[in-house]
């Protein structure tokens, strides 16, 4: 049987040497910024490199808009126009990602669920439990003139308020956009990821 031999201070340098080759190759962590709205008791992290702004422009508004309140605040990057400085991805033909809330001050838990179905091709909807609140978890599609914007919407009762999370992803037909290509499936990964994380990220606090 064969058998290696190594010394406690090898042992170590190996140690250190394979730490340090991981450590290489580990990204530095996102840096990310908070959101706090002490009103609606809404607070949750997102990327330090994306904007926070309700005037990002999209071929078609989050659909949490249906419910007939507007929307209290979004975060994001990109827009429907053809300038793809406005992504973190230029020169693909990703638009734009946006993630947004809006509150309903009163609604019955029937109600909340019924304004998160409100619109789109609905492909699946389950149930999550995310930082001790109970979410309706749809996702949806939708498509028109060479756009397509798929949305992960949430939603709670909770405290006698009805909280619509929406997570949006918008593309265009890449031949419509010169010099434009496809964004890749593992690029699209990462921004489903980023939403997720925000999403993972969200605490209602009634007690404020």
């Amino acid at each position: 049987m064969f058998r290696l031999s190594v010394g406690s201070s090898q042992l170590a340098l190996l140690i250190f040497s394979v730490s340090a080759h991981l450590l290489a190759q580990t990204p530095p962590p996102l840096k990310l910024k908070t959101y706090n709205n002490q009103r609606y008791a809404v607070i949750f992290q997102y990327p330090a490199t994306w904007n926070s702004s309700l005037n990002m422009r999209f071929y078609a508004p989050p659909q949490i808009v249906l419910s007939g309140y507007p929307v209290l605040a979004a975060v994001g990057f990109g827009d429907s126009l053809p300038n793809q400085q406005r992504t973190e991805y230029p020169n693909t033909n990703l638009a734009g990602v946006q993630f947004s809330y809006a509150v309903l001050p009163t609604a019955t838990e029937q109600q909340c669920q019924d304004a998160a179905k409100n619109g789109g091709n609905i492909d699946k909807s389950t149930s999550e439990r995310i930082n001790g609140v109970n979410y309706l978890h749809v996702s949806t599609d939708s498509a028109g003139m060479c756009h397509q914007v798929a949305e992960e919407i949430y939603a709670a009762s909770h405290a006698g308020r009805c909280y619509l999370f929406d997570a949006l992803i918008e593309t265009i037909c890449a031949d419509t956009i010169e010099g434009a290509r496809n964004i890749t499936p593992a690029e699209i990964n990462t921004v489903k990821l980023q939403l997720q994380h925000i999403m993972q990220s969200v605490k209602l606090d009634a007690k404020k």
